[in-house]
């Protein structure tokens, strides 16, 4: 390829577009290394990114995830708390800003009960918020971790398989929270790990 940075070919002859522009592959022949063939190649990309495949939020974008029909992505947004936008399943394109929600804390990381349509959210120093995954989110139950300048501070979260129990990464080790009920999440046990 005259530019890598255009399109690339491997040694089996298949050609990846990497971005757009104009490239010239050519094939060589294996006895002699003379040019046996060239042809230009375009990568036009106007048709696959527009506008609304980006959405630019008021926070830092860390974490996002679909509901259950994905119609709706939820976004970890820092200190700019949750953000849920409208998405178009068969183009993945974003529709609009549908909600915006305060959250008292920095969504870290977020995971989604399908089911249920649930948000987890791990949000700094408030701990574990619970909060209704739909189009006008609300906060259902918090878990709070306790937070004081040297304690715990919700970094992540992940749901055991069955969704009844979620795992918080707290800066200082782990806790493992009942979230069976969406509104009575509690603790069941906590692991501190030193070092």
């Amino acid at each position: 390829s005259s530019d890598f940075n255009v399109a690339t070919i491997s040694s089996e002859g298949n050609l990846t577009a990497v971005s757009a522009g104009t490239a010239i592959i050519s094939a060589y022949a294996e006895s002699n290394n003379s040019v046996i063939g060239t042809s230009t190649v375009f990568v036009d990309i106007s048709s696959i990114f527009t506008a609304s495949d980006h959405f630019n939020t008021s926070g830092s974008a860390i974490d996002i995830a679909l509901n259950s029909s994905d119609t709706l992505a939820f976004v970890a947004d820092s200190l700019g708390g949750l953000k849920v936008l409208g998405v178009t399943p068969t183009t993945g394109k974003f529709t609009s800003l549908l909600a915006s929600l305060d959250l008292n804390g920095s969504a870290e990381q977020l995971k989604i009960n399908r089911d249920d349509n649930l948000t987890y959210i791990a949000t700094g120093q408030n701990g574990l918020q619970v909060v209704r995954a739909s189009s006008t989110p609300s906060i259902l139950d918090t878990y709070n971790l306790g937070y004081s300048l040297s304690s715990k501070y919700a970094w992540g979260v992940t749901l055991f398989s069955n969704e009844q129990k979620a795992i918080i990464v707290n800066g200082l080790g782990i806790d493992v929270i009942d979230v069976s009920s969406s509104s009575n999440v509690s603790l069941l046990s906590e692991i501190n790990i030193t070092g």
